[in-house]
């Protein structure tokens, strides 16, 4: 392999970048079910046990009642072929716990991966 040949570096780069990740999550989006002559929006899987990276990026308050909740968000690491859209529902499992969060901006797409922003959702 020669290492200088750009598309054998570009393997290498992703593989070393994806052998960082030590989270996996699954990705769902939105469809619309006519139910009962009602419009309703159901959750549907696209991707299961996708392999991720998360960096936290703040931790806060979230809320404007008399009661503040606690809110992350996140950029998270991933294969830059997936389909990931604004509004996607991404459950992550971090150290063995499962947290969702709602994606939340466009994505950062580079040859190697892609970067989401996401955060969590208050429940």
């Amino acid at each position: 392999m020669d290492i200088w040949n750009k598309p054998d570096a570009l393997a290498v780069d992703k593989r070393l970048l994806q052998s960082t990740y030590d989270c996996t999550m699954d990705v769902y989006g939105w469809e619309n079910a006519d139910i009962d002559e009602f419009l309703e929006e159901s959750r549907v899987l696209k991707y299961s046990d996708v392999p991720c990276g998360v960096s936290y990026i703040a931790a806060g308050l979230a809320g404007g009642g008399d009661i503040a909740e606690a809110e992350t968000k996140i950029k998270v690491f991933c294969d830059e072929e997936l389909d990931i859209a604004v509004g996607d529902l991404l459950e992550i499992t971090i150290n063995g716990k499962t947290i969702e969060f709602r994606q939340t901006g466009n994505a950062k797409r580079y040859l190697s991966h892609q970067e989401l922003v996401a955060v969590s959702i208050i429940r």
